[in-house]
């Protein structure tokens, strides 16, 4: 049940592992096959052939796998697959399989493809490199066949790392996986490899087979991919190869992620797509106390901002939330007065309010960081993000160790607000953060009305909900011909269940509120104040995944709103009516998401490439937060 928490200005509270990366990826749903979404199709023989030799020498350099186990090898498989679990079910992959000749040299590689099957214990979707050494003939003969089961028909077994092995207790196929840089023994089990004949064909020029490749009766040494592979592999054996081939391989980290596979950068959105570093985090709360914000910000007022946040975390983390939720720019508060005021008017307040904006690798957010992480909860703030020059509608998840799980920009300033804020890019704009609570999404105001970034987050399997408001007044306001949408009302009692429904999901809206004072302070110099605050008050929401209301404040309610949340709860909705799966038509209506990232002016790297950096990157979010102590109570303001 929720419930109200009275909140007093004066009122002091003392304080009472995780890290999360999101992978945030837009990809189709589960009732598509790999092959129909153009995940790792069979590419050219060519660049499957570098690809491998890519993948085998990461093994090699990294010294995983002992150089016996490969010069007593009768073949190797090397393919990157993808695989994916929960609300993302299914797999697939290309690679290549090469076989010893009785001479002992090797023979020219045979594509193949990577279907369905186990690929071990997976949450949300991942992408994975394997080489299976083939030790027996038997093994090498099933390669050989249009279409096998690893793990059927061949049996698997994890292949011991570093140093020499004693060759005399060989398994018929030993697997090496290395999962985003995570080397170990992930399982492949049911995972079908099927013959790419047409490949084959194509690279060779004639009607060819496996069979015939793997036994030595094709000859494509003339490649400079192959001549490449086959060096790596002497260099894997052991043995000396020519050191100017090895050079022109690339070592940069596999597996890179198909770029038909468009990825959050938190993450996860802001997340480095190639940092090896990438955890996955297995959700391990379904039951608990969370908490939305409804009180007036501290206008023009950073200082008085942060502190009022750090006191609403204090709140909520005694209370024993996991989460608390604040409303859209809730420091230094919203610029509604741009909605009432001509350009002039407005320029002296614009000012004040620039000055007292909030950089997200500031000091001020390190604080507001340190009180998250000492009540061990989650905090989703919405603030003016000052970025060199330019304001931004920014939000962050900021995870119960204090790290900035996710790091965002509104794409796109409503009307007036263009005056003020920049748009989002590629790489700030994705919502869905994977942490032990759930996947939780932010968005800011109308960007909870548009379908696209709804689809968005309904394939990221979004669970909870920050649907951020300002502050705005109700429909008493209404002046025609103004649509009713630009009104408090239909945010709170349409917009915001339409939300929960659509994506089953557990929606807080926190708002913003308004006093005399406040309408005082945020009105111009000339300029009569109104008087009467209530039609800017009583907004805030929270709604359970079914569109049912749980809870909303009195008029003059300021403080924090509370839910109880069942994650299971979720489940009885997309019975009804999964849009990420039985009830969508991915071959009909797909939806392409660019996360790259857009700035106007853009570095070149050493190469004279575009740099690869992230906006994440550049601001130290990725950097873990100091060990300083948070503010247990909120010092007096002298």
């Amino acid at each position: 049940m929720a419930h109200y928490l009275s909140r007093h200005c004066d009122s002091n509270h003392s304080i009472s592992d995780y890290y999360a990366r999101t992978l945030h990826t837009f990809i189709q749903p589960k009732h598509s096959q790999s092959n129909r979404m153009g995940l790792f199709k069979t590419a050219d023989l060519r660049e499957e052939c570098e690809k491998s030799a890519r993948i085998l020498k990461s093994f090699v350099d990294k010294n995983k796998i002992p150089s016996n186990v490969i010069n007593n090898a009768k073949g190797l498989a090397i393919f990157t697959g993808f695989r994916a679990g929960m609300y993302f079910a299914g797999a697939g992959g290309s690679g290549i399989v090469i076989a010893r000749l009785p001479d002992g040299s090797w023979s020219s590689p045979s594509a193949f493809s990577v279907r369905s099957g186990s690929v071990g214990l997976v949450y949300g979707i991942d992408v994975y490199d394997c080489i299976c050494v083939l030790n027996t003939q038997e093994a090498v003969d099933a390669y050989k066949k249009s279409e096998v089961n690893l793990g059927g028909a061949v049996a698997l077994a994890a292949g011991p790392l570093g140093g020499n092995v004693n060759m005399g207790e060989v398994k018929p196929v030993w697997t090496y996986t290395k999962s985003r840089g995570i080397y170990g023994g992930l399982t492949v089990d049911g995972t079908v490899i099927k013959e790419k004949r047409d490949v084959n064909s194509d690279f060779y020029g004639a009607e060819v087979s496996s069979a015939q490749i793997l036994e030595g009766n094709v000859n494509g040494g003339w490649s400079p991919r192959i001549v490449e592979l086959l060096e790596v592999v002497k260099t894997a054996e052991g043995k000396s190869a020519d050191k100017s081939v090895l050079q022109g391989i690339s070592t940069e980290p596999t597996p890179a992620w198909p770029e038909s596979i468009n990825l959050y950068t938190n993450s996860i959105a802001n997340t480095n797509l190639n940092n090896n570093n990438h955890k996955k985090i297995i959700m391990a709360i379904t039951k608990y106390k969370a908490a939305a914000v409804t009180s007036e910000p501290g206008w023009f007022d950073l200082e008085g901002g942060v502190r009022k946040t750090i006191d609403f975390i204090n709140e909520a983390g005694q209370a024993g939330c996991k989460l608390v939720a604040f409303p859209e720019v809730w420091i230094p508060g919203y610029p509604y007065w741009m909605w009432k005021v001509t350009y002039l008017q407005s320029l002296p307040m614009l000012k004040r309010y620039r000055e007292n904006s909030m950089a997200v690798d500031s000091e001020e957010m390190r604080r507001i960081r340190r009180a998250a992480r000492d009540n061990q909860i989650y905090v989703s703030l919405g603030f003016s993000e000052i970025d060199h020059a330019t304001l931004y509608l920014a939000q962050v998840l900021i995870g119960p160790d204090g790290s900035v799980i996710n790091h965002r920009r509104k794409i796109k300033p409503t009307h007036v607000e263009k005056l003020v804020y920049g748009d989002g890019s590629g790489d700030t704009f994705m919502s869905v953060s994977e942490t032990d609570i759930g996947r939780v999404g932010q968005l800011n105001c109308w960007e909870n009305m548009n379908p696209f970034l709804k689809s968005l987050n309904v394939s990221a399997g979004e669970q909870v909900h920050i649907a951020a408001w300002p502050v705005y007044p109700g429909k008493e306001r209404q002046v025609a011909p103004d649509p009713a949408t630009n009104y408090a009302d239909p945010a709170s009692d349409l917009v915001t269940p339409e939300y929960a429904i659509e994506t089953g999901t557990w929606t807080l809206a926190p708002f913003q509120r308004l006093s005399v004072e406040g309408l005082k302070i945020n009105t111009p110099e000339g300029v009569e104040p109104e008087t009467d605050p209530s039609v800017y008050n009583g907004h805030a929401r929270i709604y359970r995944p079914d569109g049912s209301l749980v809870v909303k404040p009195e008029k003059d309610f300021d403080g924090l709103l509370f839910v109880d949340i069942d994650l299971n709860e979720t489940h009885l909705t997309k019975v009804l009516a999964d849009f990420a799966g039985h009830y969508m038509r991915p071959d009909l209506i797909r939806l392409l998401v660019d996360t790259r990232r857009k700035e106007l002016i853009t570095e070149a790297d050493a190469n004279g490439s575009i740099a690869t950096y992230t906006t994440r990157q550049r601001l130290g979010l990725d950097k873990p937060l100091d060990d300083k102590k948070g503010e247990q109570e909120t010092p007096e303001i002298v």
